[in-house]
Parts: C-alpha cells; structure tokens; sequence
C-alpha cells in the first residue's frame, strides 16, 4: 500500500472503534528514540524516516509535528502523501491539543495506543481535551488492525560487560539505586532500554545504532525482576542473573504482573519516559504513584573513572579512522566518482578496521555535499546520494560504538575551492566551539544558561541554527543520552562533573551549503572557592578542524591559541597510532595559524 492507501486503511479501522482522531508517537513502548523497523509505526504509514515527529489523522486530515532538524527532509519525505507537515517550535505553528480542537466541532473521541506515549504526555493531553469536552481512548492497538506485515525482530544474544569496562558491579549500581528509594512498599518501574543494560552492565543488538535489547525491569524491597524474551534466557544469562542478585521472567509477563500489585504498593516512575498504560494500570489496582526524575538516569549521566578512561580510549581509535578517513576522501574525490554513500561506508570500514572493540555505527551517517548539507540530518542512500565534487562544501557526522565508549564527531572539510561565504560562517561556528569549550560555570549551572556561549558570535551576524547545542552521549550506549542538555529550551538540569556532552553549533543555508564541527565534552572540577565549586569543559574528541576554512581576522589571539593548542593535543595523541605518511599528512593539517 501506498501512504494514501495506509491512511484510508486507517480511517476505516477508526469508524469500527469510533475515533473521530488517531495519533502516533513515532514511539515505541519504551519510550525509545530510535526504534526497530517493527516498532516504527509513524515510519510505516507515513514514510517519514525521521527519529522524531508525531502524528494526529482525522475522516479529512493527516498532519505530521516534527522539529528544525528535519523541516527540510519531512517536506520531500511527505511529498503527495497528503499529509500536512507542521513545523514543531514555530510560533505559527499550533500544539497538538490546539490542532485537534481547531479541525471541527465534529471530533469528540481521541484515541491513542497508551503504551506508546508517556504517561506525562498523555495525562496533560486528556486534561486539555477534556475542557473541550473531548475524551481520550487509551486502550486500543489501532495500528494492529492495519499493520498487518510487520517485520519479525532477530533476537541476538546478550554482551555481558564487567567492571573493568564498567567501574562498578551490578550489585553495587542496584543498592545505589535502593539507597535512593526510602520508602516501605514500592515498585520501581524501568522501561527504559539504556537504563537497563547500564544497570545490569549488559548490551544487546535489538535496535540500530543502540547496543541495546529489549526488556522491563522493576526494582521493589525484595527483587529485581528482568522481563525478557525466552530465547535470549540462555545459561550464560541465567548464571549472570544469579550471581549479580536479578531474577528473569518472561518479556510478556510484565503488563500482566503490573496487574497483579498489592493495593499499598508505591509506583515509583519517571512519568516523562514510562508510558502512560504502565503507570495508569498499577494506579488503577489501588496502587499510589511517587515520580521521580529519573534515578537511573541521573546516576548513568554521571561518568565514573573508568569510564571517562574508556571514553578517552575510544576517543584515540576514533579519531584514527576519521584522520584515515578524511585523508582519503582527499586522495579519491575528484579523482575518481566518489558519493555521500561512498563516504558513509568508508567511514564504516575504517572504525573496523581502526579496532577489534569496535561494535558497530552509533547512528545513521550522515554525509552530505552541496545543498544537501542544509539538510540537518541527511542520511545518503545507495541509490540517488550525489557525487562529491572538489568545489562542494563536505559535512561528515558519524560515531562509533567501542566497547569501551561510544562517540559523535563532525567534521565539515573542503578541496580546491568553496564559496567565500563558507570561511566566514565555518569561523564563527568555531568560535562557537571554542566559548563552550573553554567557559567556566558554578557546578549546577544548566545547559540553557551554558547555550549562548556558542551561539553569540553567530548571533552578532544575525545567524543561528535550531536544533541544540549539545547532547549527553552514553558510555558504549545511546548517542543521545539524557538527562542533560546545552539548549535554548530549559529542562531544569544542572550540569555536574562526570557528565559527557556534545558541543555542536552549526550553519545551515538552504540550496547552497551547511556547516557543522562537533567535538564532545566533558563536564570536570575546575576550582573551589568562597564562592562554591566551578566546573569547566575537557574536549574529549581528537581530529584536526579544516584550517583552510579558518579566517584568522576573526579570531582573538586567545582563539588562535585555542585551536593550535587543540591540534597539538591531537598530534600528540594521534601520532603513535599513524603510519609515517598518516603523521606526515596530519601534521600538515595542523599547522599553526
């Protein structure tokens, strides 16, 4: 079927259960980011391919929220679906709530699948409903009825990961859980996939881009339960279930357990990343409800030792590759037909290659020339990606899962010529880079209050970007990693020592070019005073930036030294894994400016 023919399909499954509007998450019953093909319902119906966007469908209308990231890509992808695109974060652009209300008199029923939108989402949006006099249905599967030729999902086993890789033990990750948790009678409930294989120090295959594997986890006064499928239940897992104190039960078991809870139970949850049937379930059996921010997530964020000293490893390998890799798009494009999918797979290669602990891509590359630049998260295809030639501007956003961390680095090169403009705009987003690299801050400070350190050189030109500054990144687990942000959006989270982070401000021109260096930091103690504890930020990532693209008249001698200080730190640690002719290149990529 084609997108049109999926909706009709649709409308006529929402006359059989009387809804007047459908929507979809772009969710899965996780919460996840990224999901696998099975899960990816707002992908399947509308052939957006997006990690993020949500849908509302009525009898006459589809519409489609997605945010900056994806404007420019959701056009072309929505192109004679008849869906409207509605761009997330514009000011003419209404909230879901507004657009339901707004379509007609006609809409008295809204349903949604409650296992697949948080329970904060859910409950805000029925009670803004309800003072229209619109009721939210939360408990059908309408995308089962249509859905019918799902892929299956392959079940690969589990890595299980010990405490030289990790810093700390299963047992010891679970009682600074509990410690947190003083209460008489409570079920804590984990449905986040990262937060599970952090705590139980396993990774899986589940998912693309994400060593992650599917599973519940609950946490109470007497047990730690895992819910997993049977046919990851090997030997090797329960021997490890029993010696690291969880017990396993069946993945399906867990929405029928959550039935069966005592009345004076507490429901510890985050209800921002449970969904909204998880916790309104239990509620529903006599249980009370006790939100936490979440616990797991909070301490995930805060990297130990080892893992910063794993991180720095990976960091070494990765930066090998991308040396390897930009060298070689030097040496072939021009010279022989060279596309964005051929960069993206060689990129792939060289990580390979770089490592035996390298386990796989952390997202979809992105590689893009031109025009295609301004597309924020471009991801070529085999099929129709263009030629690089040695006029076009060159933006390369790629990653690595290591055993030993996880990273995300971009890099925007160029060849014989490139537009004028581009020096300009590639100077003031260094400058950018380098105000969050080297800003002092009192422990706590936020990420929203942190932002305009990369975006104020920018904004004195009238230029900005909308996506975030910066993101937390996992170790050896999700690329985007909570809670912690550097955004104009406050999220209330205060940055602390032992946090990783993006650092990533950008240009983007639509139909010419766009531009982005993305180094990752981390969050370390700088001093004590009368005043409190300040923090400041060690950049982690090790690759030169693109001197040709620097104009040094707009750099203040503190910047200069900035970037000839950072280039001496990447020699110094990219070198003894080099050839002689990989040294040789690098440092003429790295000479003083």
């Amino acid at each position: 079927m084609n997108v049109p023919e999926k909706l009709q399909t649709l409308r006529n499954a929402m006359i059989v259960q009387k809804l007047d509007c459908w929507l979809i998450s772009g969710s899965d019953v996780h919460q996840s980011e990224y999901l696998p093909e099975e899960d990816n319902e707002r992908k399947w119906i509308s052939g957006f391919t997006g990690s993020f966007g949500f849908m509302a469908i009525t009898a006459n209308n589809a519409a489609l929220w997605t945010d900056s990231r994806y404007y420019i890509q959701a056009e072309k992808q929505l192109a004679g679906s008849s869906i409207t695109l509605m761009k997330k974060g514009l000011k003419e652009t209404p909230e879901l709530f507004e657009w339901i209300i707004n379509q007609s008199n006609t809409i008295q029923t809204v349903g949604l699948d409650g296992y697949l939108f948080s329970f904060e989402y859910a409950d805000n949006l029925k009670n803004k409903l309800a003072k229209s006099g619109i009721t939210l249905i939360t408990g059908v599967k309408l995308l089962q009825h249509v859905w019918t030729d799902r892929p299956t999902r392959g079940l690969t086993p589990l890595l299980q990961l010990n405490e030289l890789v990790t810093g700390a033990t299963v047992r010891e990750k679970i009682n600074l859980i509990r410690g947190e948790l003083n209460l008489e009678q409570y079920l804590y409930l984990v449905t986040a996939l990262d937060e599970i294989a952090w705590l139980l120090n396993l990774r899986g295959n589940d998912i693309a881009y994400n060593p992650l594997f599917k599973a519940f986890l609950t946490i109470s006064n007497h047990a730690v339960v895992l819910y997993i499928s049977p046919e990851k239940t090997d030997k090797n897992l329960t021997l490890y279930a029993r010696e690291n104190g969880f017990i396993i039960k069946p993945y399906d078991d867990f929405n029928s357990e959550l039935n069966l809870i005592k009345p004076a139970t507490t429901i510890v949850a985050d209800i921002a990343i449970t969904s909204y049937n998880h916790i309104n379930e239990p509620l529903s059996k006599g249980g009370t409800l006790k939100y936490y921010p979440s616990i797991i997530r909070r301490f995930k964020a805060l990297k130990n030792s080892v893992e910063i000293a794993g991180i720095k490893k990976a960091m070494i390998t990765d930066g090998v590759a991308m040396v390897r890799l930009i060298k070689w798009c030097e040496e072939n494009i021009g010279i022989k037909p060279v596309t964005e999918y051929d960069v993206a797979k060689k990129s792939e290669e060289l990580r390979q290659n770089a490592s035996n602990e390298y386990m796989g891509p952390s997202f979809a590359p992105i590689v893009s020339c031109g025009e295609n630049g301004a597309i924020v998260h471009y991801t070529p295809t085999v099929h129709g990606s263009k030629i690089i030639t040695r006029d076009d501007v060159l933006l390369i956003d790629t990653g690595g899962h290591y055993l030993t961390g996880t990273t995300d680095i971009t890099r925007t090169i160029v060849f014989d010529c490139f537009p004028v403009q581009a020096k300009t705009d590639y100077t003031l987003v260094l400058k950018g880079v380098i105000g969050l690299s080297t800003v002092c801050f009192p422990e706590g400070t936020r990420g929203v209050q942190l932002d305009i350190m990369a975006r104020q050189a920018l904004w004195h030109c009238g230029i900005d970007y909308g996506h975030g500054t910066g993101h937390g990144i996992g170790h050896f687990l999700n690329v985007h990693e909570g809670p912690q942000a550097i955004r104009k959006e406050d999220n209330g989270i205060g940055l602390q020592a032992g946090m990783v982070c993006s650092n990533e401000p950008a240009i983007y021109r639509p139909g010419e070019y766009g531009l982005r260096i993305e180094n990752m930091i981390h969050v370390v103690p700088y001093k004590t005073t009368a005043f409190g504890h300040f923090c400041k930020m060690e950049t982690l990532t090790l690759c030169p930036l693109e001197i040709r693209l620097i104009d040094k008249s707009l750099l203040t001698e503190y910047e200069m030294k900035w970037v000839n200080d950072y280039h001496r730190m990447v020699v110094a640690q990219l070198t003894p894994h080099l050839t002689q002719n990989e040294a040789d290149w690098i440092k003429l990529k790295t000479i003083e400016i």
